[in-house]
């Protein structure tokens, strides 16, 4: 049976004796488990994912710079519209955004899940044959169950927020049809 490395002996005079030596020892305890943890497994980067994250960001940061500068040249277009014209075709705008974000935020609520069923019922993460952008500890068990359960949380916030998407837009076109 292998004992636990202690603390070493110094001289009382140096240090305050019995307070330093119990700092030492609570030092001590957590390095001597370390021997008994099971090595990490790793799921290796896959570069080929990584360049292609890369090139999908730029042009998603492109076509952001592209879009803002739409968006600028459409408002200073509405500003020389008349005023019932702007508030209809802002109301047909936010409408549309309404609704694309409560799509998007749906899918993600919904690939959320999904995963974190799978996350479930493999109990590992990352799921078996995923690729990776870096790399990253392979997490079992108890683990990967709370984790998980992490991802459904995330989930129905994403389907949460995809109601609130819908019901502004409702609003916006409820307001419309009593106006009108």
């Amino acid at each position: 049976m292998r004992s636990e490395p202690g603390p070493e002996p110094v001289e009382e005079s140096a240090h305050d004796g019995l307070a330093y030596n119990a700092f030492q020892s609570l030092l001590a305890r957590p390095m001597a488990r370390l021997d008994r943890i099971p090595p990490l497994d790793v799921v290796r980067a896959d570069n080929r994912l990584r360049i292609l994250t890369v090139v999908a960001l730029l042009a998603i940061a492109a076509l952001g710079s592209i879009a803002l500068t739409l968006f600028d040249s459409w408002l200073t277009s509405l500003g020389r519209r008349s005023a019932e014209a702007a508030l209809h075709q802002l109301r047909a705008v936010f409408v549309w955004l309404a609704g694309i974000g409560g799509v998007a935020l749906f899918a993600l609520g919904a690939y959320l899940w999904r995963l974190g069923w799978h996350v479930r019922t493999v109990r590992q993460f990352p799921l078996p044959g995923s690729r990776v952008i870096r790399d990253t500890a392979v997490l079992r068990e108890e683990v990967a169950v709370r984790l998980s359960g992490s991802l459904g949380g995330y989930a129905i916030s994403s389907h949460s927020a995809t109601d609130h998407a819908f019901s502004f837009s409702g609003c916006i076109l409820q307001q419309r049809v009593l106006r009108d």
